[in-house]
């Protein structure tokens, strides 16, 4: 309520409780990314799970340009501002999520590579994810480091022709 043309001498004396609500409309045509990183490996020490990774973030406008404000982030433990060329650090199982990015900022986000980093695979592989911004939604940035040896899988490819048209001595090739 608008107080300016109410006595508040009443206030003053005894007990009173004010309730004070601050209302801010959150901004049309945003949306969240969230920055996430987990540690894993064979090779994996305590010290691995506290420690802090790098992550370069570059928010630019659909044309390109970088963004010129700042945009709020909170995670369990902490919370600040971020902008375009901004670094933040992530620790095993931390999530930051940045919010009120406008819809169609094209977002990057590249893990930096320290001394102490060498010896961990990433996924993914070239440290860098990166997206668009979609009204509403949450754009994810989901990194994984390995230490230790990294598990290869396999993958086997097998193609069926099944049907009265499908020519079965076809070959087909897969790339």
């Amino acid at each position: 309520d608008n107080l300016s043309k109410r006595d508040l001498t009443s206030l003053f004396s005894l007990l009173n409780t004010v309730v004070v609500t601050n209302k801010k409309t959150a901004p049309e045509n945003t949306g969240k990314l969230r920055i996430s990183k987990v540690v894993t490996g064979t090779g994996v020490v305590d010290s691995d799970y506290t420690h802090n990774f790098t992550f370069k973030v570059s928010l630019k406008n659909a044309d390109g340009t970088p963004l010129e404000h700042k945009y709020y982030y909170y995670g369990e433990q902490r919370a600040g501002y971020i902008g375009d060329g901004g670094t933040l650090s992530l620790r095993h199982d931390e999530a930051l999520t940045v919010l009120g990015l406008p819809a169609g900022t094209k977002w990057e986000i590249k893990e930096q590579l320290n001394d102490q980093e060498k010896g961990w695979s990433v996924v993914p592989s070239s440290r860098t994810l990166s997206g668009d911004i979609t009204t509403d939604e949450i754009a994810l940035a989901a990194f994984t480091n390995y230490k230790g040896t990294l598990p290869r899988g396999t993958l086997t490819v097998s193609k069926t022709v099944a049907g009265a048209a499908g020519d079965q001595s076809k070959d087909f090739h897969f790339t």
